[in-house]
């Protein structure tokens, strides 16, 4: 794979990690928020991860197993 590929798919898999990551904080605070009790809060935390770490290990892959990442010059073409 180029170098170029490889930063594209680093740089893609961090801002994808950070992207989900970053929530984890945020949905107990907007969850209590609305009225959650504490129980509740855990329950909807709890929940976020386990869908979460499903569709993270379920990222498209090619037949030799890398991500199947579009590149940006694609990305921006098609939409």
């Amino acid at each position: 794979m180029p170098r170029r590929m490889t930063a594209k798919v680093l740089a893609a898999t961090m801002f994808g990690t950070i992207d989900s990551n970053a929530l984890v904080p945020i949905i107990p605070r907007y969850a209590q928020s609305v009225g959650a009790d504490l129980v509740q809060t855990g329950v909807i935390v709890g929940l976020f991860s386990l869908v979460d770490a499903p569709a993270n290990v379920s990222e498209p892959r090619d037949r030799r197993g890398r991500l199947a990442i579009r590149n940006c010059e694609t990305a921006r073409s098609t939409g």
